[in-house]
C-alpha cells in the first residue's frame, strides 16, 4: 500500500539516536528495520513515481531524420541499452536478498520495477516502432555483467548497480538526447533518465550509509573496496570504447561521457 503523507510511517524514537551505531542492534531481525533516512526519501519518490507514470506518444518515432547508418547506430545503441536494463535488474535483485537493511532492499525493489519498464519501452521501440530484431549483446560488455552479476557483497552490489551501469547509462542517454534527431528516442529516454537520476541518488546514499561502518575504512575491506572501484573504473572505459565508433556517427563525446561517470564513481568511493 503507499503511503500519504498523512499516514506515512513515523520512525520511532530512540535513546541516543543520530548516528549508525547508536541504531544498530546485534540481532539480525532488529537491526534489518534501522531506519536509512536517505534511502527512505528516495524510495518514497520512486514510489510516487510508480504510481503516476504518464505513457509517451508511441507511433510518433520519425526514423527519417536519421541516415541509414545512424539508424544502424540505434538499433545497436538501443539494443545494448536494453540488455543493461536487464542486467540491472539482475544486480538489484542481488541487493534485495542479500543486504540487511529493509529500507535498502525495499528501495532496490522498487528499482526493479523501473528496471523492467525501461527494457519494456526499449523493446517496443525497436519492435514497434523501429520493426527491427533486438541485437545480441557484444562479448565484452557482457562478461563485464556477469562478473558483477556473481557479487553478493550489499557494498560492492551497490557500486556495481549504481555507479558503474547506472551511471554509464546515464551519460550515454544524456548524449543521445542531445545529439539524435529521432522525436520517440529522446521522448523514452527523457523519461528513463528522470528515473535514473532517483537511483543515481539512492545509490549515493547506500554507498554513504554502507561505508559509514569503520571496518569498511580499514584493513582488507579498505583495500577490497579500491580494488573493485579500480576494476569498475576500467569496466567502464572499455565499454565507452567499445561504442566509440557508433558515438562518433551522432557527434557524441565519448571522452566526456566517460569522465563525468569516473568523478560520479569517485566521488562516491572515497577511500
Amino acid at each position: 500500500m503507499l503511503e500519504s503523507n498523512d499516514t506515512q510511517e513515523r520512525e520511532p524514537a530512540v535513546a541516543g539516536a543520530g548516528s549508525r551505531s547508536a541504531l544498530e542492534s546485534n540481532d539480525d531481525v532488529a537491526r534489518r528495520y534501522t531506519p536509512v533516512p536517505g534511502v527512505r526519501r528516495v524510495k518514497q519518490a520512486m514510489v510516487k513515481n510508480e504510481a503516476n507514470r504518464t505513457a509517451v506518444t508511441w507511433g510518433t518515432a520519425d526514423s527519417t531524420r536519421l541516415s541509414s547508418a545512424q539508424l544502424d547506430g540505434v538499433h545497436t545503441v538501443v539494443s545494448s541499452l536494453l540488455y543493461a536494463e536487464s542486467h540491472g535488474n539482475d544486480v538489484c535483485s542481488n541487493l534485495i536478498c542479500h543486504v540487511p537493511y529493509a529500507d535498502i532492499s525495499d528501495a532496490f525493489a522498487v528499482q526493479v520495477l523501473d528496471e523492467s519498464h525501461h527494457a519494456w519501452m526499449l523493446t517496443r521501440y525497436l519492435k514497434q516502432e523501429l520493426r527491427r530484431p533486438i541485437i545480441r549483446r557484444p562479448l565484452v560488455p557482457w562478461l563485464i555483467v556477469e562478473q558483477l552479476k556473481l557479487i553478493h557483497d550489499p557494498l560492492l552490489c551497490a557500486l556495481s548497480a549504481s555507479f558503474f551501469i547506472e551511471c554509464a547509462a546515464a551519460e550515454v542517454q544524456a548524449e543521445i538526447i542531445r545529439k539524435v534527431d529521432e522525436p520517440l528516442l529522446v521522448e523514452i529516454f527523457r523519461t528513463i533518465s528522470r528515473d535514473e537520476s532517483r537511483h543515481i541518488a539512492l545509490g549515493r546514499e547506500v554507498v554513504a550509509f554502507l561505508l559509514d561502518d569503520p571496518a569498511q575504512r580499514r584493513g582488507w575491506r579498505r583495500i577490497r573496496n579500491r580494488v573493485f572501484r579500480d576494476f569498475l573504473r576500467l569496466s567502464a572505459e572499455r565499454t565507452f570504447h567499445h561504442y566509440a565508433p557508433l558515438a562518433k556517427l551522432f557527434g557524441i563525446d565519448v571522452p566526456r561521457a566517460l569522465r563525468h561517470t569516473m568523478e560520479r564513481l569517485d566521488g562516491a568511493v572515497g577511500l
